[in-house]
């Protein structure tokens, strides 16, 4: 039962590294509810120039979030490709940490339809934020509970 430079936790780049796409993940989920309540508004109330106006403002800041996110996702999964045997640190560092990335994504998203929109429509890109925050805590917190059970079965294994 010794320790085994495989025993050894990633190094502190990579605990940087995942934290840094966390970030950029969260940033990404908290920036897409901005830029979904004045497109639709918008289309309510102006005429096709303001529209189009308006919408175009929108877009860089659409561009933004989806890169935001697809930067911290993109991220995390390499991390979790080059340290999947890693299955105590994934779920600390990255799956339960995602996890609560994505729900506090669709509690931003939530506050923004109901607060800024007052509930009154759900567009295109509104279900769009709502599928990929919701998303991405589903699928971090499945992978959470493969890994924890797989760390489960390899600890009962060892011992």
């Amino acid at each position: 039962m010794g320790s085994t430079a495989d025993d050894s936790p990633p190094s502190d780049f990579y605990n940087f590294m995942a934290q840094v796409f966390l970030w950029i993940l969260l940033a990404g989920f908290l920036v897409l509810p901005s830029t979904f309540p004045n497109i639709q508004t918008i289309v309510k109330d102006s005429t096709t120039l303001t529209k189009v106006v308006h919408t175009v403002r929108n877009v860089p800041l659409l561009v933004i979030a989806f890169t935001l996110c697809g930067i911290g996702t993109f991220g995390l999964c390499l991390l979790w490709l080059k340290w999947w045997h890693k299955y105590a640190w994934l779920l600390s560092t990255i799956f339960i940490p995602g996890m609560f990335t994505g729900l506090s994504g669709v509690i931003s998203t939530f506050v923004n339809i109901y607060g800024a929109q007052e509930g009154v429509h759900y567009g295109a890109t509104t279900i769009a934020t709502v599928a990929a925050t919701g998303g991405c805590s589903v699928i971090c917190g499945f992978l959470a509970l493969i890994h924890a059970f797989l760390k489960r079965r390899e600890a009962r294994r060892g011992a």
